[in-house]
């Protein structure tokens, strides 16, 4: 069976700095190593003519002559039997061009027999279609003239990332599968891309001070180890299987592709150099072929867990999931475990001897889930004490994506106060500070959010109306934790660092909450937050937010790759549980009130 070999460019139109990464399939197997790739830039020049006949127009050219550096006027031939009717001084220029290269290039084994071109000459000889592709051809998939273009030699990695000196070019990928002793198995694949563009311009977000703990570091998100702080970031990603161009039409195809958003957001994710990081939306395959592998080069561990059901991409069925990453230089995993609301929710209705049939039992089984990390700061970071007992160096992390529909608020409400009555039975010690993150698909003044904030929902509530199952009216929506959004601390703080005052242009005083953390074509609201223990820990800083108008259009786009922005507090960890003016504002909001 003859060797074919296929290459697939997912991001075909290239971006500077924006690595691109081909795809290869074989006929039969071959191992990476026994692969070669040549990236190629296409290049205009004012003309080109045969080298042999210097009033001939070029039609072909040598890429061997490209590869050993030889000048670009000496690797141009009118025609195949121009080029093999010279071949004797050919193969000597090659032959005196291998030199410099051995000189000069860390050679690839197996090189030698193309720069001494007996691989070629073989091929040449014996193989007239293989020669051709060896050869710059002059025709392009892209429908571009070739014979406008002259070839140079960029690259001969797998991957390619391209440079401003590439922008407004084309790019061509040549791969070719060669045995042990460096012969080809087969037809060189060649590929071509569209004309690479530059970068969009970077929108830099900083980490804004607030209160008396202003004056600290406000330029970025450097390495920050004063005492007793940590900060957590809540980010919903967008994956793959959901960011189509149906869905998302405003936004170009190359800035949807995944090859492009995926390094855009671990880009994001690592300028932030948050302490915690809870994201959702992230792809199972992602997870495993991507984050979690690039997060631990960054000193990140990790938890996750993906939905019960998955959605076949056509390969394979992939699912996505919530996942929570934290330094290894700070935090010891105490623990960790899962929450799969459909199977948590059957437990908790047969607990209250309710019988759930058909439809009402359908309506409750949904995939969605949480993951809950119990983290100890190490002794012998600042931030631990010693002294204090071992609850005073732990943090509970719950990070969450609740279901999106609007017609199912009861199970929203359901899923979250399953998981407050786990985390409740969880921490029996209430000296456990307990952060709550994730996409809870909620806005503010909703039952969900009333439930976290105030503890309890009023029974008059307008979304308590939706109770087909008739489960909310058998419970008690309550908890006895004090949470805070981490956001709405801005309300009672009257000082803070540079950017403080633009931050709280963003805060809708009616929800005390973002205007928006959610900005899609028929939506703008938000819906990702941070809650957090008011009575032990206390917000210092806050990531800053976008204004609508600060954006180029709806999200995402070619800036922001996600249709979420991320979201990012800093906390104090004071010595022992302290009342502050925080916990004030959770007992206003328990009373309904912010006056």
């Amino acid at each position: 069976m003859q060797y074919e070999l296929k290459v697939h460019i997912a991001l075909t139109t290239p971006v500077v700095g924006f690595e691109i990464v081909p795809r290869v399939t074989q006929s039969r197997r071959v191992v990476k190593e026994n692969l070669r790739f040549s990236w190629y830039r296409l290049e205009k020049p004012e003309k080109f003519f045969c080298c042999v006949h210097p009033s001939k127009a070029a039609n072909i050219q040598c890429l061997c002559c490209v590869a050993l550096k030889i000048p670009f006027v000496l690797s141009y031939y009118c025609s195949l039997t121009c080029f093999s009717d010279t071949w004797g001084v050919h193969c000597l220029r090659h032959a005196l061009a291998s030199r410099n290269v051995n000189r000069s290039l860390d050679l690839d084994e197996g090189f030698d027999d193309i720069r001494t071109c007996s691989f070629f000459w073989t091929a040449f000889r014996h193989h007239g279609q293989l020669a051709r592709n060896l050869l710059f051809p002059r025709e392009s998939p892209t429908g571009i003239n070739i014979d406008d273009y002259s070839l140079l030699l960029v690259g001969s990695s797998e991957s390619y990332i391209p440079e401003i000196e590439d922008i407004d070019c084309f790019l061509r990928l040549d791969c070719v599968a060669v045995d042990s002793d460096g012969r080809a198995l087969g037809p060189s694949n060649i590929t071509y891309t569209s004309q690479v563009i530059a970068a969009p311009k970077a929108h830099i977000r900083r980490l804004i001070e607030i209160g008396c703990h202003c004056g600290t570091e406000n330029d970025g998100f450097k390495e920050y180890k004063v005492a007793r702080t940590f900060s957590v970031l809540s980010y919903n990603l967008l994956s793959e299987i959901y960011g189509n161009e149906d869905a998302h039409s405003h936004c170009p195809a190359w800035a949807l592709s995944w090859e492009y958003r995926r390094q855009k957001l671990l880009r994001e994710i690592v300028w932030y150099k948050a302490d915690i990081l809870c994201l959702q939306e992230v792809q199972s395959d992602h997870f495993e072929n991507y984050f979690a592998p690039e997060l631990a080069k960054h000193g990140y561990s990790v938890v996750y867990k993906k939905k019960t059901s998955g959605v076949y991409t056509g390969s394979q069925s992939v699912s996505d999931g919530c996942a929570t990453f934290f330094r290894r230089d700070r935090f010891t995993e105490i623990k960790s475990y899962e929450i799969e609301f459909s199977t948590a929710l059957v437990q908790f209705t047969q607990e209250l001897g309710i019988q759930l049939k058909g439809t009402h039992m359908r309506r409750l089984m949904k995939d969605n889930v949480a993951v809950v990390v119990m983290l100890e700061l190490k002794e012998n970071d600042p931030v631990s004490n010693t002294s204090q007992s071992r609850s005073s160096r732990l943090i509970c992390v719950a990070n969450t994506h609740v279901i999106a529909s609007k017609e199912l608020t009861d199970v929203k409400l359901l899923q979250v106060y399953t998981l407050l009555s786990i985390l409740e039975k969880d921490i029996g010690d209430q000296r456990v500070p307990l952060l709550l993150c994730g996409d809870l698909n909620s806005l503010p003044k909703s039952a969900v959010y009333d439930l976290i904030v105030k503890g309890k929902v009023d029974p008059s509530h307008e979304e308590l109306k939706v109770d087909p199952t008739g489960i909310i009216q058998q419970i008690n929506l309550s908890h006895k934790f004090i949470l805070v959004s981490a956001y709405s601390a801005l309300i009672l703080a009257e000082n803070g660092g540079v950017g403080f005052d633009e931050l709280k242009s963003c805060i809708n005083l009616e929800t005390v909450e973002p205007y928006f953390t959610n900005y899609r074509q028929r939506f703008l609201g938000t819906v990702d937050y941070i809650f957090f223990s008011a009575t032990i820990l206390e917000v210092i800083g806050l990531l800053d937010l976008l204004s609508t108008a600060s954006l180029e259009s709806f999200l995402p786009s070619t800036e922001w790759s996600s249709d979420h922005l991320a979201i990012m507090a800093r906390f104090h960890y004071p010595r022992g549980v302290q009342k502050s003016s925080l916990p004030v504002l959770g007992e206003q909001k328990r009373n309904g009130s912010y006056s």
